[in-house]
């Protein structure tokens, strides 16, 4: 994962990595609102737009999950 991503999301929401186990939606680690700001960023910062049937929880559950989202729309440009 590169830095920028991890600054992103430690950005959003502190607590993304503190329980590596944990599914950051089920669990209620991140919202719906922690999502769209994490879209919007990683939009911006990754320049990728992000497909409206890609966000979904399960797109969301983990940082690994999400960082392999960005590198499929960065190998997909």
């Amino acid at each position: 994962m590169e830095q920028q991503f991890i600054d992103l999301l430690n950005k959003v929401n502190e607590e993304i990595f503190d329980n590596p186990d944990a599914d950051l939606v089920e669990d209620g680690v991140i919202d719906s609102l922690d999502i769209m700001n994490l879209v919007a960023g990683l939009e911006q910062v990754f320049g990728v737009d992000f497909d409206p049937d890609d966000i979904i929880p399960e797109n969301f559950a983990s940082p690994e999950a999400l960082w392999g989202l960005v590198q499929r729309y960065q190998a997909e440009r």
